[in-house]
């Protein structure tokens, strides 16, 4: 028997948990876009959100990934492009928290910011911040976004806050422990 193979090019789907598994809160939440990047079209499946079940709204919970190590001297903070941040977030890690300044995206990189120094500490190459309150609580989700959503109007969501075999790779966010273990009924898998 003869038969001809053809490849699939493209991406035309990512595994980004067991969609056997999931449970989604009941009904859904509107989209808080004060805090979004203007002209962001796209809130991405899989986004961290927080949400407020009394009325019925989801924030973004936003983390980036370092794209050069923070010392206790440095006065900028480089972060990998995607994460989005905007001017007057505050992001942290630990104790440290500091508020992101106007966001320099010239590079085609990475994207910066500026910090007084020592304000986050000392962080590795690679390392992730998240999203903080102003009195340096960290921000953690209640869930993730169940499907791309188009950024209108007035943009819905569904919120999963069970699903197994989540792999964090393929989240359009990084992953923190501080979010993985506020996330109690979402198994994420370890590489």
């Amino acid at each position: 028997m003869d038969y001809k193979s053809t490849p699939q090019s493209g991406k035309s789907y990512i595994h980004m948990w067991d969609v056997a598994s999931t449970v989604v809160f009941v009904g859904g939440f509107l989209v808080d876009k004060s805090s979004l990047p203007l002209g962001l079209e796209v809130l991405p499946k899989g986004t961290f959100l927080k949400v407020d079940l009394t009325e019925r709204k989801a924030s973004v919970v936003k983390t980036a990934i370092l794209y050069e190590a923070i010392t206790a001297l440095s006065t900028a903070v480089k972060i990998k492009k995607g994460s989005l941040l905007i001017a007057t977030d505050v992001v942290g890690t630990g104790a440290n928290k500091s508020v992101v300044g106007v966001i320099t995206t010239t590079d085609p990189l990475f994207d910066s910011f500026p910090i007084v120094a020592n304000a986050l500490g000392v962080i590795a190459l690679g390392g992730v911040v998240q999203s903080y309150t102003a009195a340096g609580v960290a921000i953690n989700p209640d869930g993730l976004n169940f499907c791309n959503v188009d950024i209108d109007a007035q943009p819905s969501c569904s919120v999963i806050y069970e699903a197994r075999g989540v792999v964090p790779e393929a989240l359009p966010q990084a992953t923190t422990d501080a979010i993985t273990g506020a996330l109690k009924f979402v198994q994420f898998l370890k590489k």
